[in-house]
């Protein structure tokens, strides 16, 4: 069963996420709400997804925490943000992103893109 690694700082979005992913046959391998915790998540389970906020809690945001796992592991990114200006956007280059959504995510949206990269 493939697993997912949702960073989400908003806790009613994340739950919403994990029911939607467990519905539809995925394993969430963690909820986290920080960049620390989501590369220690990733370093030590391998997931087969992340699905990254942008904006976490804690000194450091989804793609500073992307730029550092990416030196240890090329599993799929897809970044979810609220803020869909460019500068948001350009933060995530060089993080090698599968995917961008921006928030509002429509459920149909992120379980087509999940499935394109599982």
């Amino acid at each position: 069963m493939k697993q997912i690694l949702i960073v989400e700082d908003e806790y009613m979005i994340a739950l919403v996420l994990e029911k939607q992913i467990r519905h539809n046959g995925w394993e969430v391998l963690a909820v986290v709400d920080n960049g620390k915790e989501a590369i220690s998540m990733v370093r030590e389970h391998r997931p087969d997804v992340v699905l990254m906020d942008i904006t976490l809690r804690g000194e450091m945001d989804g793609t500073e925490a992307m730029k550092e796992i990416r030196s240890f592991s090329d599993v799929p990114v897809i970044y979810l943000t609220g803020n869909a200006e460019s500068h948001a956007i350009v933060k995530t280059k060089g993080t090698r992103p599968t995917a961008i959504l921006i928030k509002p995510v429509a459920s149909d949206d992120l379980l087509e893109t999940i499935r394109k990269v599982t």
